[in-house]
């Protein structure tokens, strides 16, 4: 079931807030993840996330320099995903907010 804003009045301004977020956050390649990122924003502001991004981009490289010496290589290689999606999911918020570092 889906509630619009309207129909959360009875639930509180914390729980409009969550489902505003989560419906802008759709439109990004992870939504949960953006919809964390937009909390970060209004909480933290942009140099946080400039901060996730380069976070998320070295322990990127470092699973690719390890990976070629590995024997059981699966879950290093779901984790390169997982930091690709999330770092792609940071550049759209950067481009969508237009932040600048």
């Amino acid at each position: 079931m889906v509630f619009g804003p309207a129909e959360l009045v009875g639930l509180g301004a914390r729980a409009a807030e969550g489902a505003g977020a989560a419906a802008a956050a759709s439109r990004f390649a992870n939504p949960k993840f953006a919809a964390q990122l937009e909390q970060q924003l209004a909480k933290d502001g942009a140099k946080s996330i400039f901060k996730s991004l380069r976070s998320l981009e070295g322990r990127l490289a470092e699973h690719e320099a390890k990976l070629p010496n590995l024997r059981y290589k699966s879950s290093v290689e779901r984790e390169i995903r997982a930091f690709k999606g999330q770092i792609d999911t940071l550049k759209q918020i950067i481009e969508h907010y237009g932040l600048k570092p």
